[in-house]
């Protein structure tokens, strides 16, 4: 057997071979909430989605999850309408918000939650915001 051509042989294969290339990971964490500055029950919620999506809801519990596919979902938890650190404080107010939940989501699948989010704030009202110190980006824009 001839060991020199066995290692021409993969010396060609590694230099022919393409450097792979690194996946790009999206800007958008999957870290929301959901405000309204009006009382909105969970019931609210799911009632403006319940049509288009496949969603279940533990209304006692406030929490409320939707299929995105079939190992991920978008997942609505109520919250009281506080934040302890003053700028959260302060922009509760400033909104006025009566209604808060935490909303989570693979980041990669924002574009899959849009029309979601289009949905409950043409039904409901309220926005969509990052769960970051300046609560941006903000949905609608």
């Amino acid at each position: 057997m001839n060991f020199k051509k066995q290692k021409d042989n993969l010396e060609s294969k590694k230099q022919n071979k393409k450097p792979a290339v690194p996946e790009k990971k999206s800007s958008i964490t999957g870290d929301w909430f959901y405000m309204n500055p009006k009382e909105t029950p969970i019931r609210v919620l799911y009632e403006a989605i319940k049509s288009t999506t496949d969603v279940e809801l533990w209304e006692t519990a406030g929490v409320m999850e939707i299929c995105l596919t079939p190992k991920s979902s978008l997942d609505f938890e109520e919250m009281k309408p506080y934040f302890r650190d003053p700028a959260g404080a302060e922009f509760l107010s400033k909104h006025q918000i009566q209604s808060i939940y935490m909303v989570t989501f693979p980041g990669e699948l924002f574009s899959n939650v849009t029309p979601i989010f289009d949905s409950i704030v043409s039904n409901c009202g309220g926005f969509f915001c990052a769960d970051t110190s300046d609560f941006y980006p903000k949905y609608p824009k």
